[in-house]
């Protein structure tokens, strides 16, 4: 074959080649390439009839479609000829298939093509490895095989698998398919195919290389190159050049590609290698690993690789991770410490040295960010960019050795923008570079004697974990101290004298230096043994403690060791196990073996020690207790003179109260006092004698007698005596106290003692007599003023004083009274025959949570065989019977086992013992009184293992002091200081943060006010303070005094400075350094062992003797000024504690100082920083938290659950007493409540998610927590939160209830609906959702602080706007026209405030709560107490939907009854955010500047204490100005409230009142709408008059007066008007006073509204419409009903249309479910049946004292015989088993008596009833029709599907279909029910008479229905009938009757009477003859 026959595309290659000739010079070379042969027989046939589809194998094997399923498009059908591909030219994506290609034999071949042709194909191209081989055209018009056609371009195959590609190019419109059939390939001669490069990857500058070529055919033979010709070039030649030689020399740092190019037999080929250059050893990348941020797994999904993870928080929890196309967004906050980075876990594959690079997306939303890698920055990314795009790769500087596995990766926003940057990472990359040296290993013997010489052995790691070859290194040594040894510059050591010494080695490779300190122990002599020291040979189960071995030398020298040197062995681990510490931890019964072995000098010491595990044994231990706190009060009859000397005989006989005790402690007291108490049945008598030791003029004394009345536990009565001396004490008990204010009292004082005697009159205590038997209360508190502690007869726990001023007087404050710090006198005698007892060797043990023993001596009682009856009392005064179980004796004592209910209130338990022989008739009764505080440390001593402290895990070494540790202790005062320092050259300025304070200075204040200095010698601290400490100490805070008698403690106030300067770095300290920290912390231990508490606040400040003990200052502490802040200061040590627990720094610091460090710090200062502050009263305030607070943090840092629990039952019991049930703050105020939520949430954060360590159970909770949810366990906390969201307007703005703000804001609920709390006495109906809700409130709160004088207002808010607002919070001059009772939208009367007392302060009566469907909504609620000259004060706000109005849209019918008083002034004011202002068309006149009369002397208020004055006039009138008179006429008025917004249009509300008859007065006034202040914040004077609002007052007066206004208020939106075209007052036929029925018309729709007082049984009546019942509703639509509810009722009728019902279900609450005790349910349970449809309704309980709650019920059920009603929320109260109950929240009222709940019934199904009279006769018949409403309103005839029941079947009979008939004469009630349905219609059955047949037969006769004559026979037999029985002939009475039946049923007169008128009368007359006989 010539060259001239080869193909056009032969020769375009062939004049390629010879061109490249031209470029190589070789055209003299060239010789003629001969043709290649093709081997035909050898072709590989490839049939695509046998290609495997969808899993199939192919034949040949391998031969199979590629891609998507054949299914799917493009589809691959098999065919005859071979397979059908449906693709499409168009699509890019659907115009190919591919198939692989198996080719078992590498070569070149030639490809050969056969397919199948139609009209349906097209021209396509074929791809064998993505490169075209040639064209087929699968298009004919004839349909069939093609031809086989050899393609364009031979190929090289290897061996393997090929992709085979088939793609449409067809323009064509239509889809043209490709059809191949078969495909072969045909070997060629073997080719020159590929080439080879060996070449480096990576060079240093200045460093060469060779290339290496190797060239293959295309069968990978390798050929020769010999004749080949090879030609190289650089990309880049300023960073590598190359030589034709194929040498590479790099030149500088950079990458460029080496292409090689090789001619050999005509065939060209070429190779493309890449070569990096560093500029040093050091930027060498030798690997990457990529990290795609798009793969990270979250929330516990795998990543790619699997384990390159989120760490932390789950990824939506503040900061979010939330993935996106670019990788990751983490939505961080740069101001937040906690929520400023997220973190990653990376996982490493190869150890060595890194570097990292990392590339993010960038927007306007990022920021600068730090990439921290295992802690250790790395570098910056800025994510930041104008514009949305990829961010570049950018190198971090730093790099870092990473170990094979798992790293933690930390992304930082660093940004301090005010706005939130986010960071956007998209790929992470790490690259590996050449190992660097890591660590440096030093070995040698370091416990030496003196004059030994060794050497040391160096070895080194490279970063790759690979050996470091140190042979080029270099190496430097030095020691620590010379004195004890040297070293060589070849590492040879010297020991010279004993101590310790350090070795520090330094190797440095290729520029990485590393050391390596290695401590030596030089002693004088030999080690020749080894000693173990433990705490004990026998550790319990669970318990750790430290092991210590120490060496012993050849002198006998006990010689300290570094753990470090000594190996440590333990026999069996499963026993005990040890870790590198030391610390042995003990996990089962059993013994273990510790070896303790070490070389010394290369000789190796050993010791051996056992060790046993037991069983810790639970022995019961005693819980301290009192027996002798009780007695009798005796009565006398004899006279008591009252001198005060206790001479008289009476006293004589009395046994004495003595055994007083020091508070707190509960120690004797050091100065002893007796009491002696007599009564008469006028006077109680106290007679008290008390001890003394010296006194002198600056002492002070006093006594307080405190009594509880029988039967009282909320209040008692209190009389302070001052007993000498001239500064007093107030008493501050919490609690109800009553001072006694008629009282005798003498006191006689002598030098060693003082007696007094105290007359207190019976009717002072407001008692007629004194009843023998009853129980009293009674305790005697004893007061020296700063002498001696106080002391008490009953112990007292927790309390607190405070000082008016320095040497002022004192008030002590106590819990008293909530926790029951009583002793019980009984007067005269216990009674029911029981003598008292007091067994002093009583023991109380405890055994358990629930479970106690009491173990009595033989020899005080021996009660075998004995009744017993015990009985617990609470500390709120429940008793609770209990059973005894086990009594039996042993070891000469008595045992009786019982069991109680949790021990959960605060305070003093009593358990009574009464112990009964029938036998010998004695009883007798001991009351064994307990501290719950004193049981829980008694159970958790017992139980849980708290002893125990933290041993390390992690060693550290004991460096020494550093500077910055060294200036920390040196900083560190002996004394707390005083922070309330004073300047003397200013003394009015108020002494607090007055100075200046440098660390750098310190022991110099600078004033931030002056250039002075302090101290200094112009204000000499020239005078002292002294005080006692706990180590008996003298204790001196020095201070100036100036000629006013001020002091200013310039040094004691620079100990405070310097203080809290360490304990603000300590943290820091303790992260970076924690032996140093542990240095600071003993250092702190230390010092506080000398700390006295300090009273510490304005001008009055001085150290307090801690001998004392309490009561502590309330204003002071031992850590701050305050002692609420005493733990957050005392934390932040503790908190550093935390960061360094588990290392071993205490104990080596322990060795070294030789003092128990650990203990020291936990048990010697942070367990008595809590122990202080127990001692505090619980005062319930806002500051409470940070004590809560405080005892978590400390409970957490130092692994004391105790504490924890402790810190969580506070946040509880503070929850419980100072909040109402439904989880309001007791100051009803959502500001105050926000402000009290967020205290607890900085706690509740420190609780979630806490577990108890293994094992522990609280004692006193009885409960271990696993991870603690504290919403969940304690859902009034849950409560708290929710209210806050739920008490918002839908634009999101506060509901400013009371003292509230109302510019406040959060996000609103959207799903918000209607909302009753029913504690805190708020109520809301709404209409629709969403921002365009309507809501309706109204509010009936209780007065408990913060209060306004707002009984009943109503607030509306609707289309956006507040349009009757309350005003809520302000400082302004006008803050008491806010809280006023005219300030608010409610009712006045007799022209003042509401009052405020112990009955008002309740709040409201809850009276009902309907939510009868999405259009009718009702609230009622009373509250007359809120003026005392009213019986009634009531609002019942109706909320009605329009029909077929928007969701939100509708009315409010207001209706307020009002009784009593002279003056009653009905008042609303419109929009106070906005312009405002009431149209109307009344005609107006001026009345005056004020609404009051003229000529009243104003003074207007100028500060927020203001209230103003108008003369004798109510202050309220002086806000209302500007007013102007309306004219009255008619029944009705109207006003129109018009809004805008700086002129635009907003909504308005039309105002249309109904009046009475009487005096009406209608004043429009402008009044303060503290606009600024509300919308802005801005709540000063200055601006308070810009903005006025809208008032109106409709007054009405008169002797007694009686109001029921009625109001209907429509909002519409901005643009609209209102609907509402009449409102009309219905005239009532019948009714009681108050009741209303209004009649609304608008359009073609009628609602008839009607409310009645129901005060009697009388039925509500007007026209055709009758209410017996509360409430009704009637809507007609054109004049048809389509509508009617009945609401607490049991009729409502219009016309024909009756809704019936059984009335409301009431009952009594017999017991109480509660959820938060463990019960499945909150619930009530009653004995009474209540229907299953009450489920979604309210039901209203009222307590014995009258306050009512309301509660949504759930569900109704019966268990054991009982109904169980479930509600929704809290129920609040707890019945005891005496019957008694108590509210469990705040304000923890106690009631006697029963609660009783009312179910108001709702019924809405109207039925028409017709047939039924209301009287019949017996004998007569009556059928009965009933209709209802279909679905589409029309009346249906529902008879037959109607159920009748008459309540007396004797009276009246039913028979099927409704016929009624009468039987007897009597009344009864016929119950008529369809479906849920109910009629009852009373039906009255009259006797059947002659009389009464004559009067029917006379209806007939003139109707013409009987004829004569047959008339007159039968009127004749009648009245014959008549009068035989009127004479008592009844006989004769029956022989005229059946003469009446023979007249009218003879057959002659037949025409003479009808049917109708046969059939009744003889049906009459038949029943009379059948009843007669």
């Amino acid at each position: 074959m010539s060259l001239c026959n080869k193909s056009s595309a032969f020769k375009r290659k062939l004049s390629a080649l010879l061109c490249l000739c031209l470029i190589f010079g070789m055209l003299g070379q060239w010789t003629v390439v001969q043709a290649v042969v093709e081997d035909l027989e050898n072709e590989i046939s490839y049939d695509f009839r046998n290609v495997g589809l969808d899993g199939e194998l192919g034949d040949p094997v391998g031969w199979i479609l590629l891609g998507k399923p054949s299914t799917e498009i493009p589809k691959v059908i098999k065919a005859s000829y071979g397979v059908q591909l449906q693709t499409n030219p168009t699509n890019a994506v659907n115009n190919q298939r591919s198939f692989q290609l198996p080719v078992e034999e590498a070569g070149t071949y030639k490809v050969k093509f056969r397919g199948y042709q139609s009209t349906g194909g097209g021209l396509s191209e074929i791809f064998i490895n993505g490169e075209l081989i040639g064209h087929y055209d699968f298009y004919s018009a004839v349909k069939g095989n093609g031809p086989t056609v050899e393609l364009d371009t031979k190929i090289n195959l290897a061996a393997g698998t090929h992709q085979l590609t088939f793609k449409t190019i067809s323009d064509s419109n239509l889809t043209p398919y490709m059809y191949p059939s078969e495909l072969i390939l045909v070997p060629m001669e073997p080719e020159f195919a590929y080439i080879d490069v060996e070449a480096p990857t990576r060079l240093l500058s200045g460093e060469t290389g060779q290339l290496s070529v190797t060239g293959f055919l295309s069968n990978m033979e390798p050929v020769s190159l010999d004749k080949a010709v090879i030609q190289y070039k650089s990309s880049d030649e300023s960073v590598i050049q190359v030589s034709q030689t194929g040498e590479v020399t790099a030149l500088s740092a950079g990458t460029a590609e080496i292409t090689t190019i090789v001619l050999l037999n005509s065939v060209i080929k070429e190779h493309v290698h890449s070569i990096e250059v560093f500029q040093t050893a050091g930027d060498i990348v030798v690997k990457e690993f990529s990290y795609d941020f798009r793969n990270v797994g979250l929330d516990g999904a795998p990543g790619n690789p699997i384990e390159w993870t989120l760490l932390g928080k789950p990824s939506t929890v503040v900061p979010k991770v939330i993935k996106a196309s670019y990788g990751l967004q983490l939505q961080t906050n740069p101001s937040n410490a906690v929520n400023n980075q997220r973190s990653f876990q990376l996982p490493v594959e190869e150890a060595g040295t890194y570097k990292v690079k990392l590339r993010g997306y960038l927007t306007t939303g990022g920021e600068l960010s730090e990439l921290i890698l295992n802690n250790q920055l790395m570098g910056l990314y800025n994510y930041y960019s104008i514009e949305k795009k990829d961010g570049p790769f950018v190198i971090m500087e730093n790099k870092i050795n990473l170990s094979q596995g798992n790293q933690v990766l930390t992304l930082k926003t660093i940004s301090d923008s005010i706005y939130t940057p986010y960071m956007y990472p998209s790929e992470l990359v790490l690259l590996q570079m050449l190992p660097e040296l890591a660590t440096v290993s030093v070995t040698s013997p370091t416990v030496l004697p003196v004059g030994n010489t060794i050497q040391l052995n160096i070895t080194g790691t490279l970063s790759n974990m690979e050996t470091a070859d140190l042979e080029t290194a270099t190496i430097q040594f030095e020691s620590s101290d010379e004195s004890i040894l040297v070293v060589s510059p070849g590492g040879e050591v010297t020991t010279l004298a004993p101590g310790s010494a350090d070795i520090k080695t330094t190797v440095t490779l290729d520029g990485v230096s590393v050391e390596h300190v290695l401590s030596y122990y030089i002693i004088d002599g030999n080690l020749t043994g080894l000693e173990i020291f433990v705490d004990t040979t026998k550790l319990y189960m669970g318990r750790q403690m430290y092991v210590i071995v120490n060496g012993v030398s050849d002198t006998g020298k006990t010689i300290e060791l570094n753990s470090g040197l000594i190996r440590l062995e333990n026999s069996n681990p499963s026993v005990a196990s040890l870790n590198n510490l030391g610390v042995l931890t003990a996990h089962e019964i059993g013994e273990t073996v510790l070896t303790a072995k070490m070389l010394f000098a290369g000789n190796e010491i050993m010791v051996s020690k056992t060790i046993y595990v037991t069983q810790r044994e639970m022995i019961p231990l005693e819980i301290p207790i009192v027996t002798n706190k009780w007695g009798i009060m005796e009565s006398t009859s004899n006279p008591i003179t009252l001198d005060g000397s206790l001479q008289d005989e009476a006293w004589g006989n009395v046994s004495a109260l003595s055994d007083f005790v020091t508070i707190y402690e509960n120690d004797p007291a050091e100065l002893q006092t007796q009491v002696k108490v007599l009564y008469d049945q006028n006077n109680l008598y106290f007679g008290i004698k008390g001890d003394l030791n010296g006194m002198d003029d600056t002492q002070s004394e006093m006594i307080e007698l405190i009594l509880r009345l029988p039967g009282q536990f909320e209040e008692f009565y209190l009389l302070p005596l001052q007993i000498y001396g001239r500064r007093s004490v107030s008493p501050g008990h919490e609690g109800k106290r009553i001072l006694v204010q008629d009282y005798v009292a003498e006191v006689d004082v002598h030098d060693r003692y003082w007696t007094a005697e105290v007359v207190i009159p019976v009717y002072s205590l407001n008692l007629s007599q004194i009843i023998s038997g009853e129980e009293w209360g009674f305790n005697v508190i004893r007061h020296r003023v700063h002498e001696a502690p106080v002391s008490s007869w009953f112990p007292l726990k927790t309390s607190s004083f405070w000082e008016a001023s320095s040497g002022g007087n004192m008030m002590y404050h106590t819990n008293l009274n909530s926790e029951s710090r009583y002793g019980r006198l009984y007067a005269g005698s216990v009674g029911n025959g029981l003598r008292v007892w007091h067994p002093d060797e009583l023991k109380l043990l405890y055994v358990d949570f629930s479970s106690k023993q009491i173990v009595i001596p033989s020899n005080q009682a021996n009660i075998s065989g004995y009744n017993i009856q015990l009985t617990l009392r609470t500390p709120s005064g429940a008793s609770y019977p209990l059973e005894p179980g086990s009594i039996f004796e042993q070891g000469g004592q008595t045992l009786i086992d019982f069991t109680h209910p949790s021990l959960s209130e605060d305070g003093s338990y009593q358990l009574e013992m009464i112990v009964g022989s029938t036998s010998e008739q004695i009883v007798d009764m001991a009351v064994i009184s307990f501290d719950r505080e004193d049981v829980i440390r008694t159970g958790d001593r017992m139980v849980n293992d708290l002893e125990q402290l933290t041993l390390p895990k992690i060693g550290v070494v004991l460096t020494p002091p550093s500077a910055k540790v060294q200036q920390l202790l040196d900083l560190i005062p002996d004394q707390l200081g005083i922070v309330w320092a004073g300047l003397p050259d200013q003394p009015n300025m108020r002494p607090y943060q007055l100075f200046d304070w440098d660390p750098e200075k310190p022991d110099q204040l600078t004033s931030a006010h002056s250039n002075l200095t302090y101290p200094n010698e112009l204000y000499p601290e020239d005078r002292v303070l002294m005080a006692i400490n706990a180590k008996g100490e003298v204790v001196e805070y020095p201070y100036y005094e100036d000629a006013e008698g001020k002091r200013y403690f310039h040094t004691a106030h620079i100990w405070y400075k310097q203080r809290q300067y360490v304990l603000n770095q300590i943290g820091a300290l303790a992260a970076s350094d924690p032996s140093g920290a542990a240095r600071v912390l003993l250092k702190f231990a230390q010092v506080y062992e000398g700390y006295v508490p300090v009273y510490d606040h304005t001008w009055n400040n001085r150290p307090l003797d801690m001998e004392a003990g309490p009561p502590y200052p309330y204003y002071g502490g031992m850590w701050d000024w305050w002692f609420f802040m005493d733990l957050g200061q005392v934390n932040k040590l503790s908190y550093a504690y935390s960061l360094i627990k588990d290392t071993d720094a205490f104990e080596q610091l322990s060795r070294q100082t030789g003092v128990n460090v650990r203990e020291k710090i936990v048990e010697g200062m942070f367990l008595q920083s809590v122990e202080f502050i127990r001692t505090y009263s619980n005062r319930r305030t806002n500051m409470d938290f940070h004590i809560w607070r405080g005892l978590v943090e400390m409970g957490k840092a130092i692994d004391r659950p105790d504490l924890v629990h402790e810190g969580m039952e506070r946040l509880a019991a503070f929850v419980a007493n100072e909040y109402f049930f439904d989880g309001f703050y007791k100051e009803i105020t959502y500001s105050y409540h926000t402000q009290s939520v967020n205290g607890n949430n900085a706690v509740i954060g420190l609780l979630n998610g806490w577990t108890d360590p293994k094992g522990f159970v609280s004692q006193r909770t009885g409960i271990r927590l696993e991870n603690l949810n504290m919403g969940a366990q304690y859902p009034i906390l849950q409560d708290s939160q929710d209210l806050m969201r739920d008490l918002t307007y839908p634009d999101g703005m506060y509901v400013p209830i009371q003292d509230t703000w109302a510019w406040g804001k959060r996000a609103a609920d959207p799903n918000a609906g209607s909302l009753l709390m029913p504690a805190s006495g708020i109520a809301r109906m709404v209409k629709g959702l969403g921002v365009n809700q309507s809501q309706l409130y109204m509010t009936f709160t209780s007065k408990y602080g913060h209060n306004h004088y707002d009984p009943l207002n109503l607030t509306l808010y609707s289309h956006g706007q507040e349009l009757l607002p309350d005003l809520g919070y302000t400082y302004t001059k006008y803050r008491n026209w806010a809280s006023s009772t005219m300030g608010h939208n409610t009712v006045v009367v007799d022209a003042q405030n509401m009052q405020l007392n112990g009955e008002s302060q309740k709040g409201g009566r809850l009276e009902s709560f309907i939510e009868v469907d999405d259009t009718l909504q009702i609230m009622e609620a009373s509250q007359a107490n809120a003026y005392s000259n009213v019986d009634e004060y009531s609002r019942q706000p109706w909320f009605i939907g329009f029909e077929d109005g928007a969701e939100n849209e509708g009315y409010v019918i207001d209706i307020f009854r009002v009784s009593g008083g002279e003056s009653h002034e009905y008042t609303l004011h419109g929009d106070a955010n906005r312009d405002a202002l009431f149209e109307t068309d009344l005609l107006l006149t001026d009345y005056g500047p004020y609404l009051l009369p003229e000529g009243t002397e104003v003074v207007l208020p100028e500060e927020s204490t203001d209230q103003g004055s108008a003369g004798n006039e109510y202050y309220g009138y002086i806000y209302l100005r500007d007013v102007k008179q309306a004219e009255l006429t008619g029944n009705t008025y109207s006003l129109n409230l018009k809004t805008n917004d700086s002129g635009v249009e907003r909504s308005g509300l039309k105002i249309t009142g109904l009046l009475e008859p009487g005096q009406n007065e209608l004043f429009l006034a402008r009044s303060p709408s503290i606009r600024n202040t509300r919308v802005s914040n801005i709540d000063t004077n200055d601006r308070a008059d810009d903005y006025t609002m809208p008032k109106y007052v409709l007054r009405r007066e008169g002797t007694d007066l009686k109001s029921t206004f009625v109001t209907v208020l429509e909002p519409y939106a901005a643009g609209s008007s209102a609907c509402i075209q009449q409102v009309e007052r219905m005239t009532l036929d019948q009714g009681q006073d108050s009741d209303v029925a209004v009649m609304v018309t608008y359009g073609n729709i009628t609602d008839i509204i009607l409310s009645s007082s129901q005060k009697t049984d009388q039925a509500l009546v007007v026209g055709n419409i009758a209410l017996h019942g509360k409430k009704g509703f009637i809507r007609l639509v054109d004049g048809a009903v389509t509508k009617m509810n009945l609401i607490d009722g049991t009729s409502l009728k219009y016309g024909d249309l009756e809704v019936g019902g059984e009335g409301a279900v009431t009952g009594d609450v017999i017991g109480v479910y509660r959820q938060v005790r463990g019960e499945s349910t909150n619930a009530f349970v009653t004995d009474v049946d209540v229907p299953d449809n009450v489920q979604g309704q309210h039901m209203i309980v009222t307590h014995p004292d009258g306050t009512t709650h309301g509660y949504m019920i759930q569900g109704v059920y019966n268990q054991n015989g009982k109904t169980i009603i479930a509600i929704q929320d809290e129920p609040g109260f707890m019945i005891y088993p005496d019957g008694s109950s108590q509210m469990q929240f705040f304000p923890a009222t106690r009631w006697t008596g029963t609660h009783t709940f009312r179910i108001e019934n709702l019924e809405s199904t109207p039925l028409q009833v017709q047939g039924l009279p209301d009287y019949m006769v017996e004998g007569e018949s009556a059928r009965v029709l009933v209709s209802a409403f279909d679905e589409t309103g029309t009346l249906t005839d529902v008879t037959d599907k109607t159920v009748l029941h008459s309540e007396n079947i004797d009276v009246l009979e039913l028979t099927d279909s409704g016929l009624v008939t009468a039987k007897n004469s009597g009344d009864t009630v016929i119950s008529i029910r369809f479906e849920k349905a109910i009629v009852n219609r009373p039906v009255t059955v009259l006797a059947m008479t002659p009389e009464w047949i004559l009067e029917k037969l006379e209806s007939y006769i003139e109707s013409e229905e009987v004829g004569k004559p047959l008339s007159d026979q039968l009127m004749n037999t009648l009245q014959q009938a008549d009068h035989h029985e009127a004479k008592g002939r009844r006989d004769q009475a029956i022989k005229s009757l059946n003469d009446f039946l023979k007249h009218i049923n003879n057959e002659a007169h037949t025409d003479e009477i009808s049917e109708q008128a046969k059939e009744d009368l003889l049906r009459y007359v038949e029943y009379l003859i059948d009843k007669w006989q």
